[in-house]
């Protein structure tokens, strides 16, 4: 009976699993192999292919089980950008709570810089705007790549909310946030809303996050080291709609809302909501690879996915050890990867 209450919580939520579909405890459990109906050739064919790549790990979890693993999927490296998909998850849980308001400007909270000063029009961007990379507030911000310095957009080039640029001075402000409106850190609501309740098996507080400093700007990025076994449970708790072995955890309202097309940015990216990747509930290609329903994904830089299905009960994980040297897998070459997992799921049926 007690297996059975995560599956129940799972039917109640409008998603169909297979019967089989389990809640991960301490550890993750394996599906069988012969079991699976996945094409055991064409994961022969990924595994050679990642082989070829700086991929670091790879992990495929379906109905709460692994279906395929590559590489080190326990080693907690730096996860770059996807830490703003983290961030989205870690602001909906306080603002199911009540205790963060979206609706509250940079001047309502006292946020502006000492270097080069906001604006009044800057300080009127909401949290909300923010979080969907909709301020138009063009600082310049901590560990910016290259790419964004030099497209970013001239400052007082529109308004807050009329216009969406991908710009690290929005992501980095949600610390402060955190900070103003409740008093604690996003390391700390990491710690206690996401890595105890989630089981995370490779996480150390204080060994795992970082601040990046930068005199461009007062407000750092918070840097965030997750292992690809951990992303895992991040992503089957967003692929479940905030519910993770029977408690709401994180409100279906956020996670339907945070995944949905509130930007569009370009026919290759796929849109973007509250700091996820999304085409919203229309978009069943995702990387060009066909899903067949909407499909969402978090990203980093050097070739950190995180690739979430709901309806297939499907993530997808990838991860480059960035520190490590200058490795990268750009986008083209985890297409193909992608394709090559998608193409062994349909052996699966579902």
């Amino acid at each position: 009976m007690t297996r059975l209450l995560p599956l129940l919580a799972l039917l109640i939520a409008g998603r169909v699993f297979a019967a089989d579909a389990v809640c991960p405890q301490k550890s993750w459990e394996h599906a069988r192999t012969d079991d699976t109906g996945w094409s055991a050739t064409t994961l022969q064919q990924a595994t050679d292919l990642a082989r070829t790549l700086d991929t670091q790990s790879v992990l495929v979890v379906q109905g709460g089980r692994i279906v395929w693993e590559y590489g080190r999927v326990h080693s907690a490296t730096n996860i770059h950008s996807m830490r703003k998909s983290i961030a989205s998850m870690l602001i909906g849980m306080q603002k199911d709570r009540g205790r963060i308001n979206l609706a509250a400007t940079l001047a309502d909270m006292g946020i502006d810089e000492d270097n080069e000063p906001l604006t009044p029009v800057e300080r009127t961007a909401t949290v909300e705007q923010i979080i969907s990379a909709r301020s138009c507030i063009y600082h310049k911000a901590a560990y910016e790549p290259d790419d964004m310095i030099a497209n970013r957009p001239a400052r007082g080039s529109c308004k807050p909310g009329e216009s969406w640029y991908y710009n690290n001075w929005d992501f980095n402000i949600v610390e402060e946030v955190f900070k103003r409106q409740l008093n604690t850190s996003l390391f700390d609501a990491l710690r206690d809303d996401l890595a105890v309740p989630l089981g995370f098996e490779d996480f150390t507080r204080f060994v795992d996050t970082r601040y990046e400093y930068d005199r461009a700007s007062k407000f750092p990025a918070y840097i965030m080291r997750i292992s690809a076994a951990d992303l895992a449970r991040v992503g089957l708790l967003m692929a479940r709609g905030g519910d993770w072995c029977g408690k709401q955890l994180l409100s279906r309202e956020w996670v339907d809302k945070s995944t949905s097309l509130i930007s569009n940015t370009g026919p290759t990216s796929a849109g973007y909501g509250y700091m996820w990747w999304s085409g919203g509930d229309k978009s069943v290609v995702h990387f060009n690879v066909p899903f067949g329903s909407k499909t969402f994904s978090a990203r980093g830089s050097g070739g950190q996915f995180v690739v979430i299905n709901p309806a297939l009960d499907l993530i997808i994980v990838h991860k480059v050890d960035t520190e490590s040297g200058r490795r990268n897998v750009g986008t083209g070459d985890f297409r193909k990867l992608l394709t090559l997992i998608m193409q062994a799921r349909k052996s699966a049926g579902g």
